[in-house]
């Protein structure tokens, strides 16, 4: 299975304050590398992965090219790999309890060999606190065979869930007592 993820990134952050409510964007139209990490989530069955830097043809720009390959005769074959940026945080404790956040992208679906187009697999907007990753609930996204912009947002912490545990108690804290917040996808 290939993936893209295309040049344009965009997370906004609504903040609530006692003095008056702000916004702050965060929006990257082409990828550096330096900017970007990588870290292995979930990984169980034979599946592997690799990422690499596309410098043209995103949407458009440079993109992501995400391959992954999974056994296809289980089911049971999950691979799930956040990719952070490290150019943008966000600390409530500094700047103010979120009240919201959006998050906009484009996605594109190369190819899925011995996959139907479904099985492009997901991506849902996520952020990582106190060395933590959640992603957003209800949030997967799948690409299709052309380039489709999607957006999404969420005003409740209790959407974000645990990848390795979503029906535990564990959420991102969102008050003016959280700590540093990154943003990027799995």
């Amino acid at each position: 299975m290939s993936h893209r993820f295309a040049a344009a990134l965009l997370c906004a952050v609504a903040v609530s304050s006692p003095l008056s409510a702000q916004s702050v964007t965060y929006s990257q139209g082409t990828f550096d590398p330096s900017q970007w990490g990588f870290s292995t989530i979930t990984q169980s069955g034979p599946v592997s992965g690799t990422e690499q830097l596309v410098a043209t043809g995103g949407n458009s720009g440079s993109n992501w090219l995400h391959t992954f390959s999974l056994g296809v005769a289980s089911g049971t074959n999950r691979y799930r790999v956040a990719n952070m940026n490290n150019t943008f945080t966000y600390d409530p404790r500094v700047n103010g309890a979120l009240a919201s956040l959006s998050f906009s992208f484009d996605l594109l679906g190369l190819s899925t060999a011995g996959f139907s187009e479904p099985f492009f697999g997901s991506y849902v907007p996520t952020l990582r606190q106190n060395g933590l990753y959640f992603f957003l609930a209800n949030g997967g996204l799948r690409p299709t065979t052309s380039w489709t912009t999607y957006s999404i947002s969420s005003s409740n912490f209790e959407n974000w869930l645990d990848p390795n545990n979503q029906g535990g108690s564990l959420r991102p804290d969102f008050s003016a007592a959280g700590t540093t917040m990154e943003f990027g996808y799995i």
